[in-house]
């Protein structure tokens, strides 16, 4: 099971209960007066949490960090899908908010710097609507010999997931994807496994 969807993690945000309503597993008839009062007490603790982040933000000491968000962790990787997931959580929420996530996002980077790291840096970020990529329609481009087709985001999803994982077969696009994030999360290969799949030297 995904740790984001096991209920029975330890408590978060949300309690065990309240995560089996948000996956739709919990007998709670629509439109009663119990779900309003559940999502109510989501809403009040999402909004409590922020406040609990800032507190973070300024108290929380390194070392604590560290432990929190270490990359040779056995869960690093669906970490690293939770903090992506947490930003687009924030991005998602923030869609209609004044100032926008741009702007939210770049001073809690200067913020970050300058308070803790007594650093000065220009942080930008910049959202710009791109073709959804379908590892699927790129295979059938690839095995097709249509590769003249591939638009410039397949052929850069190409380049940094399949070429950096190592894999060039092009036939195991989706696991390529996984192993590259994997990569990225901290999280190697054991010693002496071969992750090529013959598309090295």
């Amino acid at each position: 099971m995904d740790k984001a969807t096991d209920p029975s993690r330890p408590r978060g945000i949300l309690n065990e209960r309240e995560r089996h309503y948000l996956l739709g597993e919990a007998e709670i008839e629509s439109r009663s007066q119990t779900e309003r009062d559940i999502r109510a007490t989501i809403r009040t603790r999402v909004r409590h949490a922020l406040f609990d982040f800032a507190l973070l933000f300024d108290h929380m000491e390194a070392r604590d960090l560290a432990q929190v968000f270490d990359p040779r962790a056995d869960d690093a990787a669906p970490l690293r899908t939770a903090i992506e997931d947490t930003l687009g959580f924030f991005y998602r929420a923030t869609i209609d908010f004044h100032p926008p996530f741009q702007y939210l996002a770049k001073e809690g980077i200067q913020r970050a710097e300058h308070q803790h790291f007594d650093r000065h840096v220009r942080a930008s970020i910049d959202v710009e609507a791109t073709a959804p990529i379908d590892p699927a329609v790129i295979r059938e481009k690839m095995s097709g010999e249509r590769t003249d087709q591939l638009t410039p985001e397949e052929a850069r999803w190409i380049a940094e997931t399949v070429l950096a994982s190592g894999d060039v077969t092009f036939d195991t696009l989706e696991q390529a994807h996984e192993q590259v994030r994997e990569q990225r999360a901290g999280r190697q290969p054991p010693d002496g496994e071969d992750t090529s799949d013959g598309g090295g030297d």
